[in-house]
């Protein structure tokens, strides 16, 4: 056999254990006992063939399994087929397997009717069989647990180690050859990969014949996660993917009593359609707060019009359902954030005290609204804007009541009240502009707010602190990876948060030897080879067709500059903090006009961190003509 003497001795002994019945064994002895290599016979009794496929690891393929004649695979063979052949239990009990009637999947038939055919989970809604004592439901299959009767999805499973990640815990399925946990089996059905067998995208939860994971087709069973409707496995989302299920719910929701769509929903139910997570779309249509008003203009009761909307309770989900018919084109072009400042506008005017209200209402409309307006005729208000234009008006609010504290008003206050409110507020950046307004349009005063001088920007981190950072945004996995590419291009080029967040897929591109080249004016900058890595896999994972490099949650938008300050905090770094180092780092390896030009900032700018360093590359030319003068 080609085994030593004392491995094939401890064969035998274990096999004389094993398997106790005295005509197994004398037929066991036989098989050990022969030198040649040998194929066992498909009627070898079913405990010599466990015992060979135990000892495999010993044996090598000197014994090989039968052949099953059904799956072709050599497996352990115990049960007869409908033509008298033994075949593995797999192959054996698939005649049992059908697709159930009511979930449409395919499993194991447990009740069969007249006309239709039910799996054990959905023989439960039939009359016949027995109530659940836990679930209260009549279930075909049933047994007894403490003396009371409990179907099959009451019974409580026990807990085994899970294959995949070893926690102890309930076995959710038994795929890829051992048990799955719920969270391990979730991962495998979510995720679909390119099968090495076939090359499609679809769920690798069976084995092939060498132990790779491959799809169902490929194993040479039936595709049990394919979607009924389309036949995608991807998506997986029950008996239909994802994206069909996404396709029915919308239907059903944006569709009139005809099963109709309106030309403009119809916009609407092919822009979320194309959604990359279709998930969370379904999601959202079956818990969002207005699902209720999508069904009710799908069915004609009211008009998809901005007033219906206005009319609606304002909260986060009418802003994000707004920026849904906008993006879709299913209501015309509006630019809205302007349109939520004048509605806040209005709503923190009529909750001011009515001795502040008109002076506030005549501020927001003449100064605050009209600027913004005049912003928003290029393009749609920043963030940042409507943040500066809601703080100003509550600036101004909190001041009026502060004077009115101290029985002051707009006309009656003086020079020092200012000062002293300056002392304990932040007044800097919307108290002038009250300030200056109000002298012009209300009280003709000459108060002023006393300017204070800005002083140089301050350099926290220094050049090894600095480069830490950068390498654990290059190398740590627990950051997502597109706050990971945001933070390492601020800290690379100094660039404002913000100005990164607005970039577009169309200002990163490649270039030669996987080269990657940034647009922040016309003149591209070049990635470190190291940055452009991981700028490279980010751009790959990236969906087609969207606009933003970093796109936001809601539609349309990119992330928000709070993204990057979170992500930041776990590695002990600020974004001012990174924008100012690099910036100083810059400004000291060349002159602040080419920085300037190559990167948007004013030139102003620079000198003032080149100043940090107690010299400026303008100074470079009168300091060597000093130093020739000298040598001669």
């Amino acid at each position: 056999m080609g085994l030593a003497p004392d491995d094939r001795d401890h064969l035998v002994g274990i096999a004389t254990r094993v398997v106790t019945r005295p005509s197994y064994q004398a037929t066991l002895v036989s098989v050990l006992a022969n030198r040649d290599s040998q194929r066992l016979d498909p009627d070898t009794p079913a405990p010599i063939q466990r015992f060979f496929a135990a000892a495999a690891p010993t044996l090598g393929r000197h014994v090989l399994l039968p052949t099953c004649p059904a799956c072709q695979r050599d497996k352990v063979l115990t049960r007869r087929g409908a033509d008298g052949r033994k075949m593995c239990l797999r192959c054996a009990e698939r005649p049992n397997y059908g697709e159930c009637s009511s979930c449409l999947r395919y499993k194991k038939i447990a009740t069969t009717t007249e006309a239709a055919v039910f799996c054990s989970r959905c023989a439960g809604v039939q009359p016949a069989g027995e109530v659940c004592s836990q679930c209260h439901r009549t279930s075909g299959t049933t047994t007894q647990l403490d003396g009371q009767i409990v179907c099959l999805n009451c019974y409580p499973r026990r807990p085994q180690p899970c294959s995949s990640c070893s926690r102890v815990t309930k076995v959710a399925s038994t795929i890829l050859g051992g048990p799955h946990c719920q969270r391990c089996y979730n991962n495998v059905l979510r995720h679909a990969r390119p099968c090495p067998g076939c090359g499609e995208a679809k769920i690798l939860a069976f084995l092939a014949q060498d132990g790779a994971h491959v799809c169902a087709t490929c194993a040479g069973l039936p595709a049990r996660f394919a979607c009924r409707q389309c036949g995608s496995e991807e998506h997986h989302y029950g008996r239909l993917c994802a994206r069909c299920t996404l396709s029915d719910r919308a239907l059903d929701i944006l569709s009139d009593d005809e099963g109709v769509i309106g030309p403009e929903l119809s916009l609407l139910r092919s822009y979320l359609e194309s959604s990359d997570k279709p998930e969370q779309v379904i999601k959202w249509l079956h818990r969002g707060p207005h699902s209720d008003l999508l069904r009710a203009i799908g069915r004609g009761e009211l008009p998809l019009s901005h007033e219906t909307l206005a009319t609606a309770p304002r909260d986060k989900g009418l802003i994000y359902l707004r920026d849904l018919l906008d993006q879709s084109g299913a209501l015309p072009r509006t630019r809205p954030e302007m349109l939520r400042l004048e509605e806040w506008v209005a709503r923190f005017v009529e909750q001011l005290p009515t001795n502040h209200a008109p002076i506030i209402g005549r501020y927001a409309t003449w100064s605050i609204l009209r600027k913004a307006r005049r912003e928003a005729t290029k393009s749609d208000l920043t963030r940042g804007a409507v943040a500066h234009a809601k703080a100003s008006l509550r600036g101004a609010a909190t001041f009026l009541g502060w004077l009115n504290q101290r029985d002051l008003t707009v006309h009656s206050m003086t020079q020092l009240a200012v000062e002293q409110f300056g002392l304990s507020h932040s007044t800097t950046r919307w108290l002038p502009q009250f300030l200056t307004w109000s002298s012009r349009h209300e009280a003709r005063h000459t108060v002023r707010l006393p300017s204070r001088q800005q002083g140089a920007p301050t350099v926290e981190l220094d050049d090894k602190t600095h480069r830490a950072i950068i390498s654990s945004l290059l190398v740590e996995a627990q950051i997502p990876l597109d706050a990971r590419v945001g933070c390492l291009l601020v800290a690379l080029f100094g660039q404002p948060a913000t100005r990164v967040l607005r970039l577009e897929v169309d200002h990163v591109r490649f270039i030669e030897d996987d080269g990657i080249e940034v647009l922040f004016t016309d003149h591209p900058l070049v990635l470190p080879s190291a940055a452009a890595a991981l700028v490279g896999e980010y751009l790959r994972s990236l969906p087609d067709g969207i606009r933003w490099l970093f796109p936001g949650r809601r539609p349309g938008s990119h992330r928000d500059v709070q993204f990057l300050v979170r992500h930041l905090a776990p590695i002990n770094g600020t974004v001012s903090q990174l924008q100012n180092s690099a910036r100083f780092k810059l400004a000291g390896a060349a002159p602040a006009k080419v920085l300037a030009d190559m990167l948007g900032l004013t030139v102003a700018t620079f000198e003032q961190y080149a100043s940090l360093s107690s010299g400026s590359w303008g100074e470079y030319p009168a300091l060597r003509a000093e130093q020739n003068r000298a040598e001669y």
